[in-house]
């Protein structure tokens, strides 16, 4: 799915946009890149639930203690935009480990935490996967739950079970709609392996975008 930015206003919490309302269609690729296979829930939400605009929500803080992080890579480089070519979802993210982030050596199954900071209604997710080593460090399997609470989880609508390997640098996005909208504040990337081969013994991705309505 393609989204023509009309306005864009810089600003601290979060980078307001205007863009055409979602339509349907998981798993649709941007920059190029192959999506992923859908197979999310249906775990309540509906559309109309929050009325402000919609925007990306930044800010966001991931972090996860099983999975932790390797070398130069950051969970803070997941949200801030470094290493894409534009502030857009059809933008391409380089392979630099340090705008990036990857998995502990030995480790490619795990929960990868994502704290939006208040709820919201959420209406996409745009991942990058990453491309290092031909892309056999992206992740492969997943599932990604949501909750309003931090503590209840549910499947998050829309959402993929597999990830598509991205094999060249730089690498396209996969695009998913969360179909009906859910609210929450935490999202959980449940990571159950990567399309690592001989020596990749851990996983990464290059940015993890949620795009959104504030709710009051």
């Amino acid at each position: 799915m393609l989204f023509v930015p009309i306005l864009i206003l810089a600003a601290c919490t979060s980078e307001s946009r205007q863009f055409d309302e979602p339509d349907g269609g998981s798993g649709s690729t941007g920059g190029g890149g192959q999506g992923g296979d859908g197979g999310g829930g249906d775990g309540g939400g509906g559309a109309g639930m929050c009325n402000g605009e919609l925007l990306r929500i930044s800010n966001v803080i991931a972090s996860s203690p099983v999975l932790g992080s390797c070398c130069d890579t950051a969970f803070a480089a997941l949200s801030d935009g470094s290493g894409l070519t534009s502030l857009d979802p059809m933008g391409l993210h380089d392979c630099e480990e340090a705008t990036m982030w990857a998995s502990q050596p030995q480790v490619h199954t795990g929960t990868l935490n994502f704290d939006l900071g208040k709820v919201y209604e959420i209406h996409q997710v745009v991942v990058w996967n990453s491309a290092q080593l031909n892309g056999q460090r992206g992740v492969r399997h997943l599932t990604m739950t949501v909750s309003e609470d931090e503590s209840t989880f549910v499947p998050l609508n829309g959402s993929p079970t597999m990830l598509g390997i991205r094999a060249v640098c730089p690498s396209g996005s996969a695009i998913f709609d969360v179909d009906p909208p859910q609210k929450g504040r935490a999202i959980q990337f449940n990571i159950e392996d990567g399309h690592s081969v001989g020596a990749v013994t851990n996983v990464g991705l290059g940015e993890v975008w949620f795009f959104g309505k504030s709710c009051p």
